[in-house]
């Protein structure tokens, strides 16, 4: 059963469902925002990725998922394991569970709404690991946005050479609140995420050249960056990017340099641009 806590967005009345449901092998956290409506319009799948680009997304996904819910369509968000408030130590961390968690949470998502098909959003390594996922899992979702993905999978510009992480709980919860504990000699610190060199290689092949290979489904790929273009993989066959569209976001005013993706841009934009997209994905 879904445990129902009541919202009022905007004094429209909604609800937010906290579950856990079965990933790979550990709980998935998970937070259904339903519209005061029901189950009317195809549901949005949402995912933050992990470590800190993941902690960063959370206020963001909230705000479009309570949005969301509130223009009548019904969103889930979900931590990945291994992260956040789901299961799983860094150590039990592979793509291949990750990539299993998005289709846990698609499945269990479809399930709730009756849907046939579901959109998806993911931020960062998240958009990756939902790219890369997209490729396994059907049906394909009615729409793939990703909101400022790793070209390579994972961005190395955020290792700390700092020989401490942080400690997941006995309890499995990921990385929020946790201790310090020294890295084993095989593992580096990854955007506030330990993970071994062979993880590290891994998620270097669910960057941006795995497009070709999707099925038939249009990806939008939201990005600041002029330059975003150019992390497309060379040569991207006619087809592939047929279904690809860039949109530039503007990011708010006034942000300093330092501030993390996901809190550079103005959900109610972010929610117009995708909705606008999802509808013409149904067309």
């Amino acid at each position: 059963m879904w445990a129902h806590v009541a919202l009022c967005p905007g004094g429209t009345v909604s609800s937010v469902r906290f579950h856990r449901i079965s990933g790979a092998g550990h709980d998935l956290f998970t937070a259904l925002h339903v519209p005061a409506e029901g189950f009317v319009q195809a549901p949005i799948l949402m995912c933050g990725g992990i470590g800190r680009s993941g902690a960063d997304a959370e206020p963001l996904l909230r705000s479009l998922a309570a949005l969301f819910a509130r223009g009548g369509r019904p969103a889930l968000r979900f931590d990945l394991s291994c992260s956040g408030e789901s299961g799983g130590q860094c150590e039990e961390a592979s793509v291949s569970r990750w990539l299993a968690d998005v289709g846990a949470a698609d499945a269990a998502l479809r399930a709730a709404c009756a849907a046939p098909r579901s959109a998806w959003f993911g931020v960062a390594a998240g958009a990756n690991l939902m790219l890369a996922a997209a490729r396994h899992y059907l049906p394909a979702p009615l729409l793939l946005v990703l909101l400022e993905p790793f070209a390579n999978g994972v961005d190395d510009d955020l290792e700390d050479t700092m020989p401490l992480a942080l400690e997941a709980s006995p309890a499995g919860s990921g990385m929020r609140g946790r201790g310090l504990y020294r890295l084993r000699p095989d593992m580096v610190d990854i955007g506030g995420f330990p993970m071994s060199q062979a993880l590290r290689a891994d998620l270097r092949e669910v960057g941006m050249r795995v497009l070709p290979a999707l099925p038939d489904a249009p990806v939008l790929l939201l990005s600041a960056r002029m330059e975003a273009i150019d992390d497309l993989p060379p040569g991207l066959p006619a087809a592939a990017r047929a279904r690809l569209q860039v949109v530039r976001i503007d990011e708010r005013p006034g942000q300093p340099t330092q501030v993390p993706v996901a809190h550079r841009y103005a959900p109610r934009m972010l929610v117009s641009v995708i909705e606008s997209h999802i509808r013409g994905a149904h067309e």
